[in-house]
């Protein structure tokens, strides 16, 4: 979820995002009974529950410490398998293959005599024809010097935009910080999508409480 929050105020505000709180309500489904909620507009949804069987959950929402764990196993993660997908390439790429086809051909005779109805000969004449296929693969040295440095580039490129996008974390991420008189301060979060009908989400803001309501409509 993103933030934006602008100090229209003279003072300093201390804003802390680990004060925010988040709690998801479910509902039953229930074709008799129309939503009793005034920020959903039933006409347009079609959408109807129970309002007396609704199940309410604490939604987690990460800090900044939790999030950027999150994100550096994942990036660890994709890292290794770009890593691995590069080498084989490269290996791959390092060798050529040439396949060959070779036929052989050989003749089988056959004789034979008969005397019951007078005196004749008989000769016979099989073809036997035998294809045998082999492949050889060779090394390239230079295409495997080829293949290997382009390997190396891309999964340097690959680490760099992970590095990109980490400082991006760093800088739009909601952490703990002071907003300054007539200044905005702009950021998002992250939480726990586990799909509720109905977010209520509460911002503690320099002693104030700015609820927010968020109603996502189930297919």
């Amino acid at each position: 979820m993103g933030v934006s929050i602008f100090n229209n105020t003279n003072t300093n505000i201390e804003f802390d995002p680990g004060q925010i709180t988040a709690i998801g309500r479910f509902f039953k489904k229930n074709k008799n009974k129309v939503a009793e909620d005034s920020y959903i507009n039933v006409a347009d949804s079609c959408f109807y529950y129970d309002p007396n069987q609704v199940q309410t959950k604490d939604m987690r929402i990460w800090n900044f410490a939790d999030y950027t764990k999150k994100v550096h196993r994942r990036q660890q993660w994709d890292q290794v398998l770009v890593a691995l997908s590069e080498t084989q390439a490269a290996q791959n790429a390092s060798y050529s293959t040439s396949e060959t086809t070779s036929l052989t051909h050989g003749t089988t005779h056959a004789y034979g005599n008969s005397n019951t109805f007078g005196s004749f000969n008989t000769n016979s004449y099989k073809s036997n024809h035998s294809v045998t296929y082999s492949t050889t693969k060779t090394f390239d040295a230079t295409a495997a010097a080829i293949a290997n440095e382009r390997a190396a580039k891309n999964i340097a490129a690959y680490a760099e935009s992970l590095e990109d996008e980490a400082n991006a974390i760093n800088e739009s991420y909601l952490q703990p910080t002071t907003i300054d008189p007539q200044t905005q301060m702009a950021g998002y979060f992250l939480i726990n999508k586990d799909k509720p009908h109905i977010i209520d989400l509460t911002i503690p803001i320099n002693g104030v409480a700015y609820q927010f309501h968020f109603t996502e409509i189930p297919k």
